[in-house]
């Protein structure tokens, strides 16, 4: 009879997060999701910085990776403990209690409720009578008929809570905008990515938070100050964040670079380096620094300054032909 024995010095990671997870996000998200997960294993309680220093990457860097993580029910942060829900699984909204997807997964398409449904559902529930009450509140107005049944269908249709529902008022208040409609568009949104509990909001607004100083950060490197971002810049913006995780001294150093070969702003050249070092899994100045070094010695340049108009990775691009591509891409999106 054979005897069977294991390696313990391992950490348990679910297919579900290789095969769904992972591929999506970036390297560094990776990187702090296992170390994390590893301390987790060992019951270890280790502060940002130390997560930082051990995996030589900023501390912002891990913050952005938890934050990530949260909103798409990987993880959730409650009272300085961290817990991680591995599998096919979203948070809900019992603390520390995952439930399937299947069984929070709700109607996208909003029934056609009877007249005196919803003013019944909200006098028996005194948690939708004081939703409706607050609500009139955040937005300054009495609800109409419609917005009503908008409200009540976030409640019954997407399954929001109705603290998740004013959470997501207060949102859009945030952003001047009152309108249902726009309201409705966000709501759905949040329902399509998971943030559906008190938690996912609480993370994703962060993001948020994050991302706005980001874009500001950048708006300022790229000398962006008086005017807004067209929607064609803002999508490289939020792709550069969003789904390459680049830092925004990242993005500042492709923009020398681009400024060096260009002698111009050019996002759709920006975008080409960052891909690059996407795909190549460079993530920091150190890192982009070794893989300048490693073209040159393969190239045979100089360490010196490139000559004048050439970029350090002497690309051959066409420009103007980049620049018209994204213009092009940009119209037939619009259409």
């Amino acid at each position: 009879m054979p005897k069977f024995t294991v390696n313990r010095d391992f950490i348990p990671v679910s297919s579900y997060f290789i095969e769904h997870l992972m591929r999506d996000a970036n390297g560094i998200f990776v990187k702090v999701y296992l170390y994390a997960l590893n301390l987790a294993c060992q019951g270890r309680a280790v502060e940002n910085a130390e997560i930082a220093k051990a995996l030589n990457i900023l501390e912002s860097d891990v913050m952005q990776a938890f934050t990530h993580w949260q909103v798409i029910g990987a993880m959730v942060e409650q009272d300085d403990v961290i817990t991680f829900y591995q599998g096919e699984k979203r948070v809900s909204t019992e603390p520390h209690n995952p439930v399937p997807l299947s069984v929070v997964q709700a109607d996208s398409q909003r029934p056609a409720y009877d007249t005196g449904e919803i003013p019944s559902a909200v006098s028996q529930d005194s948690s939708l009578s004081e939703m409706i009450s607050l609500a009139q509140e955040i937005l300054g107005k009495t609800l109409s008929r419609q917005e009503m049944e908008t409200l009540y269908w976030f409640y019954d249709g997407l399954r929001f809570s109705p603290e998740v529902i004013l959470m997501l008022l207060e949102y859009c208040v945030s952003k001047n905008k009152r309108h249902i409609n726009y309201i409705e568009k966000v709501a759905v949104t949040w329902h399509e990515k998971g943030i559906s509990t008190i938690e996912a909001v609480d993370a994703y607004l962060k993001a948020e938070e994050q991302k706005s100083t980001y874009l500001y950060s950048i708006r300022k490197v790229m000398g962006i100050t008086n005017r807004a971002l067209s929607q064609n810049e803002e999508q490289f913006l939020n792709k550069w964040h969003d789904h390459f995780g680049m830092s925004e001294e990242m993005v500042a150093l492709a923009y020398e670079h681009c400024i060096l070969q260009t002698a111009k702003l050019s996002f759709p050249y920006m975008d080409k380096i960052l891909t690059r070092w996407h795909q190549s899994g460079i993530y920091t100045i150190e890192q982009a620094e070794e893989d300048e070094r490693s073209f040159r010695e393969k190239s045979g340049s100089s360490t010196t300054a490139p000559a004048e108009g050439l970029d350090v990775y002497h690309d051959t691009y066409d420009h103007e032909a980049l620049e018209r591509l994204a213009r092009e891409k940009y119209q037939q999106e619009e259409e």
